[in-house]
């Protein structure tokens, strides 16, 4: 094991396991992949060896313990949260919407009206860095008035008034935040732009939504979560985000303290292709949000469900 010294860090040995091709690549230990991004977050590795990093796990993929060592380093740079009487529900949300309205607000909404502290957080910028334009969460967030928070007092505030609270990553995690814009120059996502969405802040009073896109990323996730006793409920994504999917509604994986169960199963009965929903735009989707928190129309019951089995999962807490 390699450890980090006073000045630059070498990361010759890591590369040379990790840049090897998807065949030859081998993965590091947990020790090895904290100390290693430790150093990337502190911004002691050269800018060559960065994009040799990032690339390298872009080929290889990353294991559930590479995974789990990425998120201890991270965690020592995340913004100090402040102290909650109440559970957390932490929203990641960071592709926004391309075809279908972007809901994460409404799920955000009826959340902090049922009486959770809910923290959102993502990219304020557009989507348009994923390749395609995007609604995003933050638009959405904008057109609704909702506050913004960018430290522990302004979050604590916005949950005393109750209501739910959007997070930059910026504010949250400024190191993360620069791997994001690394796309910029690399041309590809690398591995911050999975971490970001496994950021749990509040890991004793919180549960996080999590989801997947691609098929290998549940089974990845699902043994992260196992491996890292991590409170989360698993779905496929909508559109990238983990918002229900209001017309096709996916199973919704549990996962608490090293525990596993399927908490719901859809069929035929729960698809509802008929559902009326609002323009993609941001401002038409947040009227129709409204409408819905005001009361004038029913929420989707694919959000719904998703609300309740998250509520019960914070139940015991």
């Amino acid at each position: 094991m390699q450890s980090m010294q006073m000045g630059q860090f070498s990361s010759a040995a890591f590369i040379k396991d990790l840049g090897r091709g998807k065949e030859g690549a081998r993965s590091l230990s947990q020790e090895d992949t904290q100390n290693l991004w430790a150093a990337v977050l502190d911004g002691a590795v050269s800018d060559l060896e960065l994009g040799a990093i990032l690339i390298a796990w872009r080929i290889k993929g990353e294991s559930p313990t590479e995974l789990i060592g990425m998120l201890r380093a991270v965690d020592a740079h995340l913004l100090p949260m402040p102290a909650t009487q109440r559970p957390v529900l932490v929203i990641p949300t960071y592709n926004g919407a391309r075809n279908l309205p972007n809901l994460v607000p409404l799920l955000a909404g009826l959340a902090a009206r049922a009486g959770l502290n809910v923290l959102v957080h993502g990219l304020q910028e557009d989507a348009s860095m994923w390749g395609a334009e995007r609604v995003t969460t933050f638009e959405v967030w904008q057109a609704l008035g909702w506050p913004v928070a960018l430290d522990d007092q302004s979050l604590a505030q916005i949950w005393a008034a109750g209501q739910p609270a959007f997070m930059p990553i910026d504010a949250l995690c400024p190191s993360l935040d620069r791997l994001l814009s690394m796309r910029r120059v690399l041309g590809v996502r690398n591995s911050s732009h999975t971490l970001v969405k496994l950021l749990q802040p509040f890991p004793k009073d919180g549960l996080l939504l999590a989801c997947y896109t691609h098929p290998e990323y549940a089974e990845s996730l699902s043994q992260l979560f196992l491996l890292n006793g991590t409170r989360a409920l698993l779905s496929r994504a909508t559109e990238g985000e983990a918002v229900a999917n209001v017309r096709k509604p996916s199973v919704i994986d549990r996962y608490d303290s090293g525990a596993f169960d399927r908490v719901w199963v859809p069929d035929e009965s729960s698809k509802s292709f008929d559902l009326a929903l609002p323009e993609r735009a941001a401002g038409p989707t947040a009227e129709w949000i409204n409408t819905i928190l005001e009361g004038g129309l029913p929420a989707p019951e694919a959000i719904k469900r998703q609300l309740a089995i998250a509520r019960a999962t914070l139940g015991g807490l």
